[in-house]
């Protein structure tokens, strides 16, 4: 698996909000994000008879 970085710009509150969660559940920042974006519906693509494309969204 290839590790990927990067950098993303949030406010003061919503930085401190994360930092506190990720200690009291002794987690890395890193942990914490990855754990919000596991939780995110997965986004389908399936190709129709038409070859249309369309996006499916379902839940975990």
């Amino acid at each position: 698996m290839k590790n990927h970085q990067f950098q993303i710009r949030m406010d003061d509150k919503r930085m401190d909000k994360s930092r506190l969660y990720g200690r009291a559940k002794g987690k890395t920042m890193t942990q914490v994000i990855e754990k919000l974006i596991d939780s995110l519906a997965e986004i389908v693509i399936k190709a129709t008879e038409q070859e249309e494309m369309f996006l499916h969204f379902t839940q975990n």
